[in-house]
């Protein structure tokens, strides 16, 4: 229930959580005869949405126990600070919070994605996250790739390494014609880089975080290659029969002899080259498909059957970019223009 009251409220109020960061600003805030600062409560909260205003919604407010579950939210994430709590119930209302930490433009950033979750993430990246269809030599096959800076995409190598053609879907052929392609000389790396000729993805970027957390709940966004979906985009995310599904479960060193991320969500062709995405909005890895050629069938179906999937870490993807950046040719190589060309998406 609580889920499609938020949706609501999101529909109706979207920059509530970013506003409570400023309401609850040290600044804004009371301080004791000691100078002991005293916060704000939930109630002040609700009624700074002005009765007097003209627009219905906003003399009506957003519901009290939403405003609740937004600001904890924000507080279990640091962002706020709870300095007192009630016993519950219609008391609850009068918890305290305060933001001492007024002006940070990363908790600014973030502030929605905590606040609303995973649905807001979604609809903030849609457009950042594209499916590239790729012209193999023997089949068709799906793929994705994300927007990490103005004039390039992040994918992953396996998805381009053997593509005879390549559609970016979304562009024109004019527009991708002349685009450069970056292949991690190291397979088990496996990342690609596709260099605009322009700055096609500007105020698209995702911003990249290198801190994935053990049981962290994340989503991935991607496009299966399921031919009645052809071109929609999909998230996979838990399911929250089990404490583990959608996060990310353990990093693992020992499949490839590289830093992974095992993610316990069941990732199929298509997801390859999507963002890995935490509750922050923040990208902490990238899908790979990459086959398990150092392990046995027997491993192979051990951790292929439970659903698993593995994914590179951020920190894998900005040294894979710093390499490129420095011209390091033994960290990448790159596609000779000739060998492939860019169709219409």
């Amino acid at each position: 229930m609580l889920d499609r009251h938020l949706r609501l409220t999101r529909r109706d109020f979207p920059d509530l959580p970013e506003r409570a960061l400023e309401f609850f600003g040290k600044s804004q805030c009371a301080t004791t005869a000691q100078g002991a600062f005293i916060g704000r409560t939930i109630e002040d909260f609700i009624h700074s949405f002005n009765p007097t205003r003209s627009a219905e919604l906003e003399r009506r407010g957003p519901a009290g126990h939403v405003v609740e579950a937004i600001l904890s939210r924000l507080a279990a994430s640091g962002i706020l600070i709870r300095l007192t709590a009630s016993l519950g119930g219609i008391e609850v209302f009068n918890t305290r919070y305060m933001n001492i930490n007024e002006g940070n433009e990363f908790n600014r950033n973030i502030a929605n994605f905590v606040g609303y979750g995973f649905p807001c993430v979604m609809d903030a990246y849609e457009a950042s996250t594209l499916q590239i269809v790729v012209h193999g030599p023997e089949k068709l096959e799906s793929g994705t790739a994300f927007a990490t800076q103005a004039n390039s995409l992040m994918t992953a190598a396996h998805c381009l390494k053997e593509a005879r053609a390549i559609q970016i879907i979304g562009f024109k052929k004019s527009d991708v014609t002349g685009s450069r392609i970056f292949l991690a000389r190291r397979e088990a790396t496996d990342c690609a880089m596709i260099f605009l000729p322009a700055d096609l993805m500007k105020g698209r970027q995702m911003p990249l975080w290198q801190h994935a957390e053990a049981l962290e709940e994340v989503i991935l966004l991607g496009y299966p290659n399921i031919p009645t979906l052809l071109s929609v985009q999909l998230a996979e995310k838990a399911n929250v029969s089990t404490i583990l599904r959608g996060g990310v479960a353990r990093e693992v060193a020992d499949i490839f002899n590289v830093e992974l991320l095992l993610v316990t969500a069941p990732v199929r062709g298509g997801f390859s080259g999507g963002p890995v995405i935490n509750s922050s909005g923040l990208v902490v890895g990238m899908v790979s498909r990459q086959p398990f050629t150092q392990l046995d069938q027997a491993e192979i179906q051990r951790y292929d059957a439970a659903g698993f999937g593995l994914a590179i870490p951020t920190k894998t993807l900005l040294d894979f970019t710093s390499g490129i950046n420095a011209n390091d040719r033994s960290i990448f190589e790159e596609r000779d223009q000739s060998s492939f060309e860019w169709l219409d998406g």
